[in-house]
């Protein structure tokens, strides 16, 4: 979507395509939330978990302010095609950071060396919520 928007700066007048954004912002935006709520209820305790999921939506909120501040930022850097820019840059960034890169064999090995020699007991059964 940003890289549509960026290389569309002439059709920006365009009805449609400001229509099409919108509702296609608003489909993810809330596809996002949908998944990333129960996931974060899941992730806490269930003794601490109304306030542990509070401050993991308090967190997920800083981006309303950052993005606010970031905006008035790149805005001096070129207008709103610049914003698009920027937002497709980071978003790379943050794909690079959190990618996950595969270790070398060696280390799987040795993984699987130390698992053998691990104690296990039949009796305990894995907890699966």
């Amino acid at each position: 979507m940003r890289t549509t928007m960026y290389f569309s700066v002439g059709e920006w007048n365009n009805e449609m395509l400001f229509m099409a954004f919108v509702y296609a912002w608003i489909s993810l935006d809330m596809l996002l939330t949908v998944s990333c709520l129960p996931i974060s209820m899941r992730l806490c305790d269930p003794r601490v978990a109304a306030t542990q999921c509070t401050i993991y939506m308090a967190i997920s909120n800083f981006g309303i302010s950052i993005g606010a501040f970031a905006l008035s930022r790149v805005d001096s850097f070129g207008g709103l095609p610049s914003i698009f820019l920027v937002v497709g840059v980071g978003m790379a960034v943050a794909l690079l950071l959190f990618a996950r890169y595969p270790r070398r064999p060696e280390f799987y090995a040795a993984l699987a060396a130390n698992a053998a020699q691990l104690p296990h007991d039949d009796r305990l059964k894995p907890r699966i919520d």
